[in-house]
Formats: structure tokens, sequence, C-alpha cells
């Protein structure tokens, strides 16, 4: 099992986190994918925080790639967004466009008291930005 970093907005993760939920979907603006496997860990740092605190941790459930509209239609506010006009906005895309996705379970929310360098975890070199 690997953990990734992922950097988030704060506005993204701070929806997530008020609305305490477990499970969620992050959406890339890149139709391709990385390389995720089932049950990985990901924490998630946000951004223009320095030093930056792991303000959150998961692990990932499905992996790929689809039309945001068939996003919006299976993950609906779990994308962090209202309606799919806002999620169209985010991506920079247009509803009939592909993205890439990644679900996000058993969310834990950490605040902002710890630090990657608090941490004994052998991180992947990839740093994920949506």
């Amino acid at each position: 099992m690997k953990g990734y970093i992922m950097i988030t907005n704060q506005r993204a993760f701070g929806y997530h986190s008020r609305q305490k939920e477990k499970d969620w979907v992050f959406c890339r603006k890149s139709e391709g994918t990385v390389n995720l496997q089932l049950s990985d860990y990901i924490f998630f740092i946000a951004k223009g925080d320095l030093p930056r605190p792991i303000v959150g941790y998961a692990q990932v459930g499905e992996v790929g790639s689809m039309k945001i509209i068939d996003i919006w239609n299976k993950y609906g506010e779990k994308t962090s967004c209202q309606n799919i006009t806002t999620l169209e906005t985010r991506l920079g895309k247009d509803k009939g466009e592909k993205v890439g996705y990644y679900e996000i379970t058993n969310a834990n929310y950490t605040g902002k008291d710890k630090l990657i360098t608090d941490t004994e975890i052998g991180f992947a070199k990839d740093i994920q930005v949506g």
C-alpha cells in the first residue's frame, strides 16, 4: 500500500469537511488518471498554507475518467459543487468533456496540526494536483 499527497484548495476540501462526509469524489482537470490503487492512502494538503499542513486523509475508491455530466449524474454534490454549472466552471470544461476522477472513501479531517514531516510514512514521489 502506498501513500499519496494531493494538494487541494480550501474551498472544495472545506465543503466536505464541514459536511463531515466520509465518501466523496475528487475531479481532475485532465482526463488521465495516475497510478492510484484501490485502498491506497491519500493525504490532503491545502494550497496556500506554509508550512503545508495535512488537513485530512482518506483511501482511494474507484479511479477512472468520464464525462462531466456523467460524474454529476453519479455523484452530484459529492463533487463539492451545488450544480453542474459550478462543476463545469471549476474544471474549466464543458459537461460533455471527459475528466479524471477518484472516489474518496473513509475520509478523516485532521485540522491543521500535522505536517508532512510529523509522519513516518514513505510517500510516493508523485504529488497530485487536480
